[in-house]
């Protein structure tokens, strides 16, 4: 089997092109096309879409064809004939996105009404083989923790199915909102060139290495820092933060969390005395 040559991203962000979501598959896909890919995303945004209403009509009336005449025919035709399909999505509520759960749920003609075994389990059967790719999924969140993503992942590993085939992976990104921040961008500029890396891998060997995987699984900054930066970046009229104490739950301060808070507080000075 050789390298990949189409790959297709969906981003059901709801910030479209200026998501940090984007941000990941940019890098994602620079590397895929250094490994000769011809990578495309489609935008949640720009597409109308309408909600999947359950009538099953695609099952057993046009077997194949929704009864809306919307954008999803054009989307469901991208999908054969893939090497990859990227879902990208920012973590909300411990999921995808509303925008993209409903491009999902419309991908209901590409499946079969029939309920059969395989191997453990029951599914439907896909109503083109050979025409389906293989699965990613690229999201990021704004806890600093990995463990948001566990739902989420589930949910695609339950969607595509247990086989190792199916799904080959993914990139979740802890502490996503960094990605945007200028002042911060050579202090993550490591983890978009990983992200590259991975494009590039998926692209040749359809797998990511090992030692991109683990780099891709260091956070972008260490967690203190990134709480208390987080914490102060909203400004709430009528509410009182947590201090940084409370927030870290009497946990130590690490010197470069106690660093960063020492520059917070001299901006805050600095912006005080100016009469911002």
């Amino acid at each position: 089997m050789g390298g990949m040559k189409r790959i297709l991203a969906i981003n059901g962000s709801p910030r479209g092109r200026a998501s940090n979501t984007q941000r990941l598959v940019n890098a994602f896909f620079e590397g895929a096309a250094q490994a000769g890919a011809a990578c495309e995303t489609l935008f949640a945004t720009e597409l109308d879409i309408h909600d999947c209403v359950g009538c099953f009509s695609c099952w057993n009336k046009t077997p194949g064809v929704c009864v809306f005449k919307d954008d999803m025919p054009g989307v469901l035709e991208k999908m054969l004939d893939l090497d990859l399909l990227v879902w990208a999505t920012p973590l909300y509520h411990f999921g995808m996105t509303a925008r993209l759960k409903r491009i999902m749920e419309r991908t209901l003609p590409l499946a079969k009404p029939w309920i059969v075994r395989d191997g453990e389990h029951y599914h439907h059967p896909i109503r083109y083989p050979g025409r389906m790719a293989p699965h990613f999924l690229i999201s990021n969140c704004g806890f600093p923790e990995r463990h948001h993503f566990g739902a989420l992942v589930e949910e695609f590993r339950l969607l595509v199915g247990k086989r190792s085939e199916a799904f080959l992976g993914s990139i979740l990104c802890a502490s996503g909102e960094l990605l945007k921040v200028p002042e911060l961008a050579s202090r993550t500029a490591w983890y978009l060139d990983a992200v590259r890396t991975a494009g590039r891998e998926m692209a040749e060997r359809r797998a990511i290495s090992d030692e991109t995987a683990r780099t891709l699984e260091r956070p972008l900054i260490d967690i203190q820092s990134f709480v208390v930066m987080a914490n102060a970046t909203w400004d709430v009229p009528g509410e009182v933060p947590p201090t940084p104490e409370e927030a870290l739950g009497g946990e130590p301060l690490t010197p470069e969390t106690a660093a960063m808070l020492r520059m917070l507080r001299m901006r805050e000075a600095t912006d005080s005395a100016k009469g911002k």
